[in-house]
């Protein structure tokens, strides 16, 4: 079992202890040890949680493809993709990771097959991909179901690069500069303003409000980290049992990208002469997705109980187009494949588009607030000096 911290857990701790190093450390010679290595720990956390967070995606991706491409090159030598793994293991270069290590290992001496094997070391490949390797495994067709494998790596591997690294990257420095805002530059301004006041004078209200929030965030930094570290913990114990598939069905990309899996999925089976309940079952497992396993449980249900295929199927989706396209396939001697490709198309497309401008909405929105922050705390650190300065003229 892995005993490496998630680089998530790491950032956090970083960002947690890094308004205390700010707080504690001086400008000029006369560093305290304690502060100075205070502070120096945040930010070495702070950066290499961040360097995690980027290079476990990266390597994740580049693992995935390279086992999708030796996959590809199994079916057509017609070798055998365990026997590939195993030699892979015993020369060390470890090209699939440290994790592939031991499916070899479970695979040479005998006891399970690769599916098994994956199973038994999670994490080695994305649930998806794997999900769909297992599909065509049990079929005996892998090179029919490779293609299927092979785009959901892609749009994953788009979108890691185009959406949560780059909005981790920039949430967290924003965090950062925030907080070295909060805690050291404003209470360098309150020393200053405190000098400047005459007995009697009181700080604009907008600035008053300002300090208040920099002495909360600076004297209660860790309580409210609390809640983040705990949310963080709450979302990846929920993403381990499973229980984010309704929420993922809730962003409407990821739902038309899993209706066009299943749906490609369903069609590549049908047309293989694979009976209609339990191409609906594997088509299910194919997308590693609760919600949508146990709505094909319901339309199988359907099937047996005298209901035909494309009124059983409005219990998966009640799509008009997916119905209407069905029903022609049906009709023009089973060729699902070619009746459904345009509709298959037409969902990739718009789950494309919506992803971008969700993308671009998320980043405006940073930007916007991070803006806001700043030009707030600015105006406020300024309001008494634009006080001083009309005092003075008049």
């Amino acid at each position: 079992m892995s005993t490496r911290i998630h680089p998530c857990i790491i950032l956090f701790v970083g960002l947690a202890l890094l308004p205390f190093g700010l707080a504690w450390a001086e400008v000029g010679f006369g560093f305290e040890v304690v502060p100075v290595v205070y502070y120096l720990l945040s930010v070495v956390l702070v950066s290499a949680g961040l360097v995690g967070i980027c290079w476990r995606p990266i390597q994740r991706r580049e693992q995935t493809r390279f086992f999708l491409y030796l996959l590809a090159q199994a079916e057509e030598s017609g070798q055998s993709i365990e026997q590939i793994i195993i030699s892979l293991s015993k020369g060390g270069e470890q090209p699939l990771g440290p994790q592939f290590d031991r499916v070899a290992r479970h695979i040479e001496w005998g006891l399970m097959n690769l599916p098994e094997a994956l199973a038994r070391e999670p994490g080695c490949l994305p649930a998806q991909v794997m999900a769909i390797y297992k599909v065509g495994h049990e079929t005996g067709d892998v090179n029919m179901i490779l293609p299927v494998a092979q785009e959901n790596h892609r749009e994953n591997g788009e979108s890691v690069f185009s959406g949560l690294i780059y909005h981790i990257i920039v949430l967290s420095i924003a965090v950062m500069i925030v907080g070295i805002l909060m805690t050291y530059v404003i209470p360098k301004f309150k020393a200053i303003f405190a000098d400047m006041l005459e007995p009697g004078e009181v700080l604009p209200e907008f600035t008053m409000l300002v300090l208040k929030i920099s002495d909360t965030i600076k004297n209660n930094a860790a309580a409210l980290f609390i809640p983040l570290l705990l949310l963080l913990g709450v979302w990846f114990y929920c993403k381990k049992k499973g229980w984010l598939d309704a929420f993922w069905l809730l962003m409407p990309w990821r739902r038309k990208r899993l209706q066009r899996d299943y749906s490609r999925v369903l069609a590549l089976l049908l047309d293989s002469g694979v009976p209609e309940e339990k191409a609906i079952e594997l088509a299910a497992q194919s997308t590693s997705n609760r919600t949508i396993k146990k709505r094909a449980r319901k339309v199988i249900a359907g099937l047996q109980s005298g209901m035909g295929l494309t009124e059983a199927i409005k219990l998966m989706d009640d799509s008009r187009e997916f119905q209407w396209r069905l029903t022609n396939a049906l009709q023009t001697d089973g060729k699902f494949v070619d009746s459904l490709s345009g509709w298959h198309q037409s969902l990739s497309a718009r789950a494309d588009r919506q992803h971008r401008s969700f993308a671009s909405l998320i980043e405006a929105t940073m930007i916007l607030l991070l803006g806001l922050i700043i030009g707030s705390i600015m105006i406020g650190m300024f309001l008494p000096l634009i006080k001083l300065m009309d005092k003075m003229t008049y």
